[in-house]
């Protein structure tokens, strides 16, 4: 690999030299090593003219049980330059023992930012659903905001895993449990991530799995229902509004009376009215009439 003066003097140092690299070998930096007369270059080191380089790309390094936990923990506490140092060797982004969350769900779930980009860098798998803490199946998107009590804190993170092309649609959940990001955003009154989900071309009308207890039978019923009658029960005007200007079920009448009579038996006002205009149509109005949520438990 020769490199000619205008190139590293435009490149500067070896780390940027990789990152150029990753578009013609498709391999990340940490893959990559940079030789200079058989000595392995730092990421660190300057250029020099003239440059004529050795360029090879390294397979996973094997890795024993105990360095996978390494480096389960190095993502779960944010130890940014240990994930470095691991990623360096490299081992795979995705290591993880059956059962365990892969680095970036425990990096996603404890909101280390810094962390979450090494990994997305490194080329992580940004859909790969793990088990949780709590033993639940989910998807690094939801895991990020799922057990905090300001999802929206964590929109960054949203984001990174969005621009890593994670799609924001992807069910996540045992088979017959599934949910949606979204869903569980609308859910737990996200409006950044709801918002940042639904920029990403969300599916606006893909139900979730939930679970309710019918007080007047005393059973426990599963159904799958939509992120607008999510959001009319969790009682967030800002985001029914903006799954109604996506279009939220526009030509389902019946979907958007529920959503209607969801507000309204749990008092949500506002919302009531503001679904009232916004679906004028009779058969909306007719459906509304014969759901009824009142006797519903919490999820």
């Amino acid at each position: 690999l020769t490199l000619p003066a205008e190139v590293v003097e435009e490149l500067r140092d070896v780390r940027t030299l990789k990152q150029q690299l990753e578009k013609l070998c498709g391999q990340p930096r940490f893959r990559q090593k940079l030789l200079r007369d058989g000595v392995v270059l730092e990421e660190t080191d300057i250029l020099e003219v003239p440059s004529d380089l050795q360029h090879v790309i390294l397979s996973f390094a094997s890795s024993s049980a105990y360095e996978v936990f390494q480096f389960h923990e190095a993502a779960e506490c944010g130890l940014t330059e240990r994930v470095e140092d691991l990623l360096q060797r490299p081992l795979d982004p995705d290591s993880h023992h059956s059962h365990s969350p892969t680095p970036l769900g425990s990096a996603c779930t404890e909101g280390h930012v810094e962390v979450v980009k090494l990994l997305l860098e490194a080329k992580a798998q940004p859909d790969m659903d793990f088990v949780n803490n709590i033993e639940q199946l989910i998807s690094p998107i939801c895991a990020a905001f799922y057990e905090v009590k300001r999802g929206d804190d964590r929109e960054e993170i949203v984001k990174l895993l969005l621009d890593a092309r994670a799609d924001p649609s992807k069910r996540f959940g045992q088979a017959g449990k599934e949910r949606t990001p979204l869903g569980v955003a609308c859910e737990r009154g996200c409006v950044k991530v709801v918002r940042s989900l639904l920029e990403a071309r969300a599916d606006v009308d893909c139900e979730s799995a939930v679970v309710q207890v019918d007080r007047e039978r005393l059973t426990i019923v599963q159904c799958f229902v939509s992120p607008l009658v999510l959001a009319s029960r969790s009682g967030n005007v800002e985001i029914v509004r903006l799954l109604l200007e996506a279009a939220a079920h526009a030509n389902d009448g019946r979907e958007r009376g529920e959503a209607l009579a969801v507000a309204r038996d749990t008092g949500h006002a506002a919302i009531a009215r503001l679904l009232t205009e916004a679906c004028a149509a009779p058969d909306v109005q007719r459906c509304a009439a014969v759901f009824s949520y009142k006797t519903w438990g919490d999820r």
